[in-house]
This record gives structure tokens, sequence and C-alpha cells, in this order.
């Protein structure tokens, strides 16, 4: 494994930067052109900044559309304690955010990589939390694509790679 954290937190800046400069205050940011437009300018940063240094810049393809399984989220203290929200689906498919609780964590503990995540898309964004899926623990597959957030300061990435 990699550690991209550095890279990450480049990414995650870039991201920001050209969303709040160019994007949010464009007319009409929630337009499927001005999102369509983004989400691209999204997935070649992620491939540039990130992945084609080590030869996988196509996991770029999957960014925000699907979890990216190669990039593993681990806490930045262990042992002890982090503080996540956990999401669950209601009956329209929505997700919905649980209030913040603290789960304990040790060098085990890992989850999938998703996207940066903001409340509010639209606006001005900082992108403080990482949006995760929590990988399974043996006999535990109930919790296989159980979403979470997790604040950014808690998080450094890791690149699996063959």
């Amino acid at each position: 494994m990699i550690n991209i954290t550095r890279s990450m937190l480049e990414f995650k800046e870039a991201v920001r930067h050209t969303w709040n400069c160019y994007f949010s205050g464009s007319d009409d940011p929630i337009s499927p052109e001005t999102q369509e437009a983004f989400s691209s300018i999204e997935r070649a940063l992620l491939r540039v900044l990130v992945l084609a240094p080590h030869g996988v810049g196509d996991l770029a393809d999957s960014y925000r559309l699907r979890v990216l399984p190669s990039i593993l989220v681990s806490p930045t203290y262990i042992p002890g304690e982090m503080p996540i929200r956990f999401g669950l689906r209601d009956a329209n498919k929505n997700v919905v955010w649980d209030e913040e609780t603290l789960i304990k964590i040790d060098d085990s503990t890992r989850f999938h990589f998703f996207d940066f995540f903001d409340w509010y898309q639209y606006g001005h964004v900082d992108l403080p939390f990482v949006r995760v899926r929590c990988i399974p623990q043996t006999g535990d597959e109930a919790n296989e694509s159980t979403p979470a957030l997790i604040e950014q300061r808690y998080c450094q990435f890791m690149l699996v790679t063959s």
C-alpha cells in the first residue's frame, strides 16, 4: 500500500478552489451542464494529481459514481476513538445521516473512499468530510455498503496496488 494522503489533500484543495472560484458563482451552478463539466474536471484532477503517478489513472473514471475500493481511508490517530456519522437509506432511497458518534479504532480500521463531501455542494464549499463505505469485518456482511462521513482531519489515504 502506498500512502497518498498528501496528493489526496492536494486534489481536495484543487477541487475546492476550482469550484469556489469558477463554478459556484455561475448563473446556474445546479444546471446539468455545469455539474457535468465540473465532474469531468474533478475526475481529471484525481487522475493527474493522485492516480496516474501510480499507473492507475483509469480508476478516476468511477469517482462519485461508485466507491473506489483501491483507495482506503484509515484513521490518523491510532488507537482510540474517532467521530463518525453513519448513513441510512430512507423509504425514498435517500441517505439520512445519523448523529455523530464515536467508534473505537485500531490499526485494522479501514474504509473504502467514495468522495470528499460538503453539506451544500452548490454554494461555497470547504469539503470538510470524507464520504466512505464501511468494509465488513469477517461475519459482518450487513455493514458492507453502509455509507459514513468522517471529518477529513481524522483521515489518511492509502492506495492499494496489485
